[in-house]
Parts: structure tokens; sequence; C-alpha cells
């Protein structure tokens, strides 16, 4: 957890904004898990969508057990929502009021007979009315109702956050009845912790006509569309193209954790590289895995849906480069793909606490380095700086002096 954007607001796993008991909850439940259960978002549109507009809530989807652009299935059945504190916010905006609550959460298709029976979760969503005090400005709960009441309904989609709490293979009965099962991650438990709206990207023409005519009823200013407006990802808080490949960050990590580095060489990227990755026939999961982040608005089994590479096939396996994670961090950082970067960071803080490190900062190395040069010096310009030389470089390398 690191420190507060706006009071009670923190930067919580992966540099996702959200109040500090959420990410102290988050932190919590993670402390015995394996250290690639990271916390994740995941947006969906929904596929089945009810609006009571007097009533002012909706039902709707807010997860299946469909694979996910990651590569993996969540079953829903297996989500505790305990630690849900019912609030629906927009777009996981913890700086915006919060547009919702949630009434319930239960499994689509569940019955008195069979009340865990599922192929999703379905929820109920409450939209409150304008406050009498509230004045003139837009009341968002009201414009995202106004934009589900068209006849193309938009802003339709939810997205959920969670932490895995336990990971497996399918079973042989689950591959049977679904073969695409064959080495995918199973989340078979999970901490549900938050779901909001979201306004996935299905219909943008229909969600601007929705716009400008909530602007001709004051239902909707400039600020409010602008929101509205704003690039829904799945590790959403920071305004980025790209969101965070949760397979590929696992891979990278299995691929320092084994030692399959090049630490030294320059990083580059082209044509051939991606080939090798993918491979005749494609390997798309394997390609998937050497790209840290990917483009939600492309389909998964093209090139331009995946991101930021930092992996090549050398000798035969496939060999994480140093060079390219320094190059993301710096990067996604320029790019507003803020997940990513932290990403890259936590990924560099592995090799460093491996030891791991490209051998032209070797610690070792440029402490001698800078002890030579500190001991050429005058005595007492000597006393002067060496303790601000030792701060630098334990600043710089991480550890303890």
């Amino acid at each position: 957890m690191k420190n507060k954007i706006v009071p009670n607001i923190v930067e919580g796993p992966q540099g996702l904004p959200m109040p500090e008991p959420v990410a102290r909850k988050i932190e919590a439940l993670a402390r015995t898990l394996p250290s690639d259960f990271i916390y994740r978002r995941i947006a969906r549109k929904s596929d089945a969508f009810q609006l009571d507009a007097g009533e002012r809530t909706d039902v709707s989807v807010i997860t299946t057990d469909a694979l996910d652009r990651d590569g993996e299935v969540i079953l829903p059945g297996g989500i505790d929502w305990s630690d849900y504190n019912r609030v629906v916010t927009f777009c996981h905006r913890y700086d915006q009021l919060p547009v919702g609550s949630n009434w319930w959460i239960r499994a689509r298709g569940a019955t008195a007979a069979a009340p865990q029976s599922s192929g999703g979760l379905i929820a109920k969503t409450h939209y409150p009315q304008k406050p009498a005090d509230w004045g003139d400005a837009p009341w968002l709960p009201s414009a995202v109702l106004h934009l589900m009441q068209q006849p193309v309904p938009t802003c339709t989609g939810k997205s959920i956050g969670f932490l895995p709490l336990n990971i497996r293979s399918a079973t042989p009965e689950e591959r049977s009845r679904r073969p695409e099962l064959a080495d995918v991650p199973i989340i078979d438990r999970a901490a549900g912790i938050e779901y909001a709206v979201a306004p996935v990207p299905c219909n943008p023409e229909a969600q601007m006509q929705a716009v400008s005519k909530g602007r001709e009823l004051g239902l909707i200013d400039d600020e409010l569309a602008a929101l509205l407006a704003a690039p829904t990802t799945d590790t959403a808080g920071k305004a980025g193209v790209a969101t965070l490949n949760e397979h590929a960050y696992r891979v990278a990590r299995s691929l320092i954790l084994s030692g399959d580095l090049n630490e030294s060489d320059g990083w580059s990227f082209d044509a051939a590289d991606e080939q090798a990755i993918l491979g005749n026939p494609a390997d798309w999961r394997r390609y998937a895995g050497c790209f840290l982040g990917i483009d939600p608005s492309s389909d998964a089994q093209t090139a331009s849906h995946y991101k930021y590479p930092f992996a090549k096939e050398v000798l035969g396996k496939l060999t994480l480069f140093v060079h390219a994670l320094h190059a993301i961090r710096s990067e996604s950082a320029a790019q507003h793909d803020g997940p990513i970067s932290e990403a890259a960071g936590r990924l560099l803080d592995l090799l460093h606490s491996q030891g791991k490190l490209p051998r032209f900062i070797r610690p070792a190395t440029l402490r001698q380095a800078i002890e030579r040069e500190v001991l050429a010096m005058r005595p007492e310009l000597r006393r002067q700086i060496h303790g601000h030389i030792r701060d630098v470089f334990c600043a710089a390398t991480g550890r303890v002096c």
C-alpha cells in the first residue's frame, strides 16, 4: 500500500487507487498466499440486462465462467462476497461519489432446489435519487440510468475486483465437457472485494447519441461526459490504452526464479522474434505469456492485442531480457499505463532480491568503484560526502548498507 492520493484513498495492489480499508483488507488476505496470486479486476459486457426505471435498479451479469482474455477461468460459485461493502463505484473511481449500491448478488439461474446453479453471477444495483440540496449540477447515478434507458442501452457493463485464493488445473470431467480448458488455470476460490459500473465499449455511436440527449436534458455536463468517455480497463485507475497481462506477469516471475535470463544484451524485438515465440501452428497462450500488456479493444488471437514484450526464444526456450523490463517500466509510465509500469518495477525488485542484476550495476563492483573515487579525494571533502554517497548507493541498489 502506498501514499494517499486523496483523503482515505491510497494506491493499493498493482497501483490501483482504492479506499485505505479496502487496500488493507486485500493485503491481509494476500499475506499467506503465493506471490503470484495478485489482485485482479475484470470488466465485461453484460449479456443479460434488466432495468426497472421506476425502482432505479438494474439486474445484470457481473461475471461468468467463460475463458477470459488473460487465458484463465474464474468459477463464479467459488467467489466469497462476505468482505464486499456493497458500494458500487463508476469504473472503480473512488475519487468520485459512488454511483449506486448493491442490493444482492446471486447465482444466475439459481432456484430453491439448486441455489448454487450458475453459469455466472447476477447482481442488483440501485441508483439513488438526486438529493434535494444537490443543486443544478448533474447527478452521476441519474446520468448512468439515462444511458441504460436508451433504445440501445449503453453503460451496462460491470467490472469485478477479486483476489484469487486457489488456482488449479481443470479436472478430467471439466476437460471432457469443455476441451478448451486444457492447460487453462482455474480459479475455484476467490475473495470478491468490489464491483463497479463500467462503460465497456460496445456501441460507441449509440453512447454518443445517449450522451448528447443527456446534455439536452441537463443530466450530463462536460465533466460527466468526459468521465463517461474515459477508457475502461481491467486494472483501472490510470488512463492508459494497455492493461496488465497477469498471465504474462506470472510467466515473467517464473523465468526470473528459474534463472532463464539474459542480463547483459541490449533489447530489441522484431517480426522474427514474434514468429519464433508464436510457432506453427500458432500457440497464442505461449505468445501471450511474453507480453506484459494487452489491448482489450483488439482480438486476443492477433499480434495487435499484445504490448510490451519482455522475452524471446533463445536456444529453444523462453528467456527474459532484463533490459526489456527497464524499457517497459519507462515506456509504460510515459504512456500512462500505470499498472504495467508498477508490475515491471516489481519484477525488477524480484531480480534484485534474487541477486540477478545486470552486470553493469553489480553492487560489489559499483561500491568498489565509488570507494576508490572517495578515497582519492582530500580528507575533508571525503568526510563531507562519504555519507551522502553511501546513502545514494543504498537507495539506488535497494541494499542495506
